[in-house]
């Protein structure tokens, strides 16, 4: 063990939301991949969780955003490849869509939201 006292908090729950809270309070980072939405029903959205810890780097990510005419939906690796074209440049040149032998759009994703989160804890170092 290396000391570190790991909680489990669901965020449906009134004592999950406290845990988190809790924790929320004293963390860098929160990553929210939730549909749009989900986390205000529990007063967990970036304006509710600023309150108790203004430096919290709230990373957000979504196959559609916070709002526009598909904001609402789940996202999922292949519907969003095709959507995206990756599927139509992916098989043969007059062949159908083929889809990609891994969850390419899922970890592209996971990346950019990486260096983001890297580029956001950069600036508040800088910043403040």
């Amino acid at each position: 063990s290396s000391g570190i006292n790991a909680e489990y908090g669901d965020y449906t729950t009134r004592d999950g939301q406290i845990i988190i809270k809790k924790l929320l309070a004293q963390s860098d980072v929160l990553v929210e991949n939730t549909k749009p939405g989900t986390l205000k029903k529990y007063d967990m959205d970036y304006e509710n969780i600023r309150l108790s810890n203004k430096n919290l780097i709230y990373a957000s990510l979504t196959g559609y955003g916070q709002d526009g005419p598909y904001s609402g939906q789940g996202a999922y690796d292949v519907p969003l490849s095709a959507e995206g074209g990756l599927m139509g440049i992916t098989g043969p040149i007059d062949g159908e869509p083929v889809k990609v032998g891994v969850a390419l759009t899922d970890i592209c994703s996971g990346l950019y939201l990486y260096s983001s989160i890297l580029a956001a804890l950069y600036q508040r170092t800088k910043t403040g």
